[in-house]
């Protein structure tokens, strides 16, 4: 009989195995913190042989197939104005984890039919995958699954009894827009013609006194500096009353706006009935949702009711009434908004056309795109039922070619724009030295993947010198948190988090990335790039379409042969492929101009 184990700290894993005297485990890693650390290492102090699943052995093609499903549910309730406040409905694994659920119930489906051993521990802080499996095992005599996942808190079992989240979200919602009107006024002049330009807005907007916006920066100044009539409309992601002050002391000739100025205090009212009234009635998604043969019903209504429990849900309406407000004080001839597909943008369109139905939208995509961003991939048919802008600019030539291919989006709505977030590098690619021994690791999002680029790097490096390692963090992730979770490393590193960019990428002979869009930046400068491949649910690859100068590594044992390769190319092959790497990051990354700004203007 195959046993399946679902555990999160050691405890539970000890006291499960006092009863089961196994001398091996399969081990799937789910949820990376301290505690899963401490049961990890468990296993090897009490000598139990282990192995560490590595899932894409087992599942492959989960992107296209993963959105395609919620591409058929959006079909199925894209007459539902209020379906698509969903966050469900967006697909991007980075802000639902619907995604990961679904992956781990077809992954843990396939080890028990394939794996040799008779137990697979599950290492995971969430209960969800095991009663999703335990409904669709529950006729088959030969799985045993065991759950040992404590149940949630007080405090969350409140908040999915009562609608706290709400109630408090609405209430700062109210003190916002007291703030908004107090400290900003009146705001800006009604029924007159003007562009709107919506985005985000966070501390480093305003940089020496001065602001520019994150997502627009150098298209805003060409608006002002034409005299054109804009609307700065923004949502803050930061401390609200000193981004007002922000705003009106240096962020003069630019009209910021934050959407809680638009907003009416009866719509705030409309909203938290809304929500209330769907957190008690729950929108429906339909009763059985199969994947790969795996009904994944409760799954997807678990999703759906934790939207509601939430305040997410509720915040995607306010951005609906506040771009409603706009629409209804401004005659917009041309709204912009940065383009990811997600579920505000969704509410800033359908408000739009409902009042201002003439009013042409566009979107902008800002960022570099793997099969990772599953919300720039549509189902078949999708594009002609969900609420997309007249026109998307792409940030370069690689992105709009991926999402017409890749992402199936209609031809007619894409357009070559430019990338006004990133830096340029205009000087000769760097050339190659001897040998190739500054080893640049560029880290990106979550503490998973530090955890698990910190394990591949200690096994690839931990017997070897001759290397020298500098790895950049995020701003927002701790390093040492992940050495911690790690289990510690023996390999030498220095922490580059007080160098430039530039002073980093002038050192590095290579970079080794999983995620992160300095990979691209790398291969401008001629630096080959490395893509370690951590085992990732969806393939967070930037250059996923591109392998003349970059590199991929599945298996920690083959990256020094793959250096030394590299290292030993003779130097016209190396130039070919590095001009070949230069050429395919100016069309990724393309660089803004007069007359890229002016396509923007007239998109």
């Amino acid at each position: 009989m195959k046993t399946v184990l679902f555990a999160h700290n050691k405890a539970a894993v000890e006291k499960f195995f006092t009863g089961c005297p196994a001398k091996e485990a399969a081990i799937i890693q789910v949820t990376y913190d301290r505690e899963s650390s401490e049961a990890l290492v468990w296993f090897g102090k009490k000598g139990i042989k282990t192995t560490i699943v590595r899932g894409n052995e087992y599942i492959s093609g989960y992107e296209k197939e993963y959105a395609d499903f919620i591409g058929n549910l959006n079909k199925a309730h894209s007459s539902s104005r209020w379906w698509w406040a969903l966050n469900l409905t967006n697909k991007n694994p980075i802000t639902t984890y619907l995604c990961n659920r679904v992956y781990y119930c077809l992954l843990i489906s396939e080890l028990v039919h394939t794996l040799t051993t008779d137990l697979l521990v599950v290492i995971d802080d969430d209960a969800d995958v095991f009663h999703e499996l335990s409904r669709n095992f529950r006729e088959q005599t030969d799985v045993r699954l065991v759950n040992t996942i404590r149940r949630m808190d007080l405090r969350n079992r409140l908040k999915k009894m009562f609608p706290v989240a709400v109630i408090w979200q609405a209430l700062v919602m109210v003190f916002h827009k007291c703030a908004a009107l107090i400290m900003l006024g009146q705001g800006p002049k009604a029924n007159s013609a003007t562009i709107v330009v919506a985005s985000l807005l966070y501390s480093p907007s305003f940089r020496n006194g001065t602001y520019e916006d994150i997502y627009f920066g150098p298209f805003l100044k060409h608006l002002k500096d034409r005299n054109v009539s804009f609307i700065n409309f923004v949502w803050i992601f930061d401390s609200y009353s000193r981004m007002c002050a922000m705003i009106k002391h240096h962020g003069a000739g630019y009209n910021i706006f934050p959407k809680e100025r638009f907003i009416a205090f009866s719509r705030i009212v409309l909203a938290s009935v809304a929500a209330i009234r769907y957190f008690f009635v729950p929108y429906r998604a339909g009763s059985v949702h199969q994947f790969r043969g795996i009904d994944v019903s409760c799954l997807v209504s678990r999703y759906v009711r934790q939207e509601f429990t939430s305040s997410r849900f509720f915040t995607n309406l306010v951005v609906y009434y506040a771009m409603e407000g706009l629409c209804k004080r401004q005659s917009v001839k041309m709204l912009y908004y940065p383009f990811e597909n997600r579920s505000f943008e969704k509410m800033i369109i359908l408000a739009t056309r409902g009042i201002s139905p003439k009013t042409r939208i566009i979107g902008y995509q800002h960022a570099s795109i793997s099969l990772r961003h599953t919300n720039f991939i549509l189902a078949e048919g999708e594009a002609v039922l969900t609420p997309l802008p007249d026109r998307i600019m792409t940030m370069g030539e690689i992105t709009r070619d991926i999402m017409r291919v890749v992402g199936r989006f209609p031809e007619h709505l894409l357009s070559t724009g430019c990338a006004f977030r990133q830096s340029f590098y205009s000087e000769r690619p760097k050339a190659r030295r001897g040998q190739l021994t500054n080893l640049f690791v560029a880290l990106a999002t979550g503490i998973d993947e530090y955890v698990k680029v910190f394990r591949f790097l200690d096994d690839a490096f931990s017997e070897k010198s001759g290397y020298a390692i500098w790895i950049r963090p995020h701003p927002v992730f701790s390093l040492d948190e992940a050495i911690r979770i790690a289990g510690g490393v023996s390999f030498r590193f220095h922490k580059a988090d007080r160098e430039s960019l530039d002073e980093c990428y002038r050192w590095a002979d290579m970079v080794l990335y999983v995620h992160s869009t300095l990979s691209i930046e790398a291969i401008r400068r001629g630096i080959p790039a490395v893509n370690l491949g951590i085992d990732d649910i969806l393939n967070p690859d930037p250059m996923f379409n591109f392998d003349a100068f970059k590199w991929r590594v599945d298996r920690h044992e083959d990256l020094i042969p793959t250096i030394r390769g590299i290292a030993a190319m003779d130097k016209p092959e190396f130039e070919a492929r590095q001009r070949k790497g230069v050429e395919f990051a100016k069309r990724y990354i393309a660089q803004p101009s007069a007359e890229c700004v002016e396509r923007f203007l007239n998109a």
